[in-house]
């Protein structure tokens, strides 16, 4: 494609994208609505979108109520946004040493898998330990949970590489190193991008939980102390809400990016996708 038709396929990409998020997120809260109202929810503690809505923007305390769901907003979004760059650094990274030194794969795969299997409740206090209840442990647990699906992910494009343009490199006494940023790299983009939007709600589950179980502040905090009565229930599932938005106006972020970088090294990949 010209320049012209791939950046009009960029536009129809994101904005479909973000349609189907908005739409998503109406549906969602329609869904609350209904299973709270139908089912008596409320008995249970659960809160309606109606709850939520006043006592973030009606309700004479709104006001502090938004002040501090949005300072717990910022230490999460710290926490999430850290863990997500270290998660895809740390992935992509062990996929480009695996494909330029495939014999580090045999002996530190398990290793990699050990990381997956393992309960975070059944490592925490070695992590608190190690690490103390600062950002640092926020960071280990939600690198943890981000670097994996980016590692598997980045791998598979890094090796998705056509064979004869593989073979036109050899010919070329290209090394691997020069084939790396050469083919491999551009050819893996989509994979990453992918990787990325996958990273998001990984990276926000990551700090939440080490939120809630060690560093005592973000909205994982928050979310605990409401639970258990100090805060109300409305306000975790005004916590609740804030995060499911906040989350998927980030993965619309990524969708953005990834946009942009499909228009720019896989325009192929634009046009099976708003066809």
């Amino acid at each position: 494609m010209t320049p012209a038709p791939v950046w009009a396929a960029v536009a129809r990409k994101l904005a479909s994208d973000i349609g189907w998020l908005l739409a998503a997120l109406l549906a969602m809260a329609a869904v609350w609505h209904l299973a709270v109202t139908t089912f008596d929810l409320g008995a249970f503690g659960t809160k309606s979108v109606g709850d939520v809505w006043r006592y973030l923007l009606t309700e004479e305390d709104a006001g502090a109520h938004r002040a501090e769901i949005g300072s717990a907003l910022r230490r999460t979004v710290e926490h999430a946004g850290l863990g997500f760059v270290a998660g895809m650094l740390v992935g992509t990274g062990l996929a480009v040493a695996f494909v330029l030194v495939p014999a580090l794969e045999r002996p530190l795969l398990p290793l990699l898998l050990l990381t997956q299997a393992l309960p975070v409740l059944a490592v925490l206090p070695l992590f608190v330990l190690l690490f103390g209840r600062g950002l640092l442990v926020t960071l280990v647990i939600t690198t943890l949970a981000v670097f994996f699906p980016a590692f598997v992910l980045t791998a598979q494009g890094l090796r998705a590489v056509p064979a004869g343009q593989r073979d036109w490199f050899a010919s070329v006494a290209a090394g691997r190193l020069t084939t790396l940023v050469r083919l491999r790299l551009p050819s893996a983009v989509p994979n990453v991008c992918a990787a990325a939007k996958v990273a998001v709600p990984s990276a926000m589950f990551g700090a939440i939980v080490a939120e809630w179980l060690a560093t005592g502040d973000g909205l994982g905090y928050l979310m605990i102390t409401a639970a258990t009565g100090s805060g109300g229930y409305t306000q975790l599932w005004a916590s609740v809400a804030v995060t499911t938005v906040l989350t998927m106006a980030w993965y619309a972020a990524v969708g953005v990016a990834e946009g942009i970088c499909l228009g720019h090294f896989a325009p192929h990949r634009l046009d099976s996708r708003t066809a």
